[in-house]
């Protein structure tokens, strides 16, 4: 997935403006949760996953490269989705 402009300064919004982000990747694999960690250089961002207890799988840092759709929930009902241009789903 291409990391534009938008992306990243939806993804660097101070967090009390996301209330949820959900990654999906390829084979169905979904990771969904709140922005725990975001770093310009190199750009990065870590989800919390909310539910899971193990803390080794509890953060997950986004892989922009296989990623396929990044939607953001943000807190007033806005959502901004961003799909990768190869993705159909």
């Amino acid at each position: 997935m291409e990391v534009n402009n938008l992306l990243k300064s939806e993804l660097t919004l101070p967090a009390e403006s996301i209330e949820n982000v959900i990654v999906k990747y390829p084979k169905k694999k979904i990771i969904e949760g709140m922005i725990s960690e975001s770093q310009f250089n190199p750009f990065k961002i870590q989800i919390s996953q909310r539910d899971m207890k193990d803390m080794k799988k509890k953060f997950h840092d986004i892989d922009f490269e296989n990623a396929l759709e990044i939607a953001i929930y943000f807190y007033g009902g806005k959502i901004s989705v961003h799909k990768d241009s190869k993705y159909t789903d």
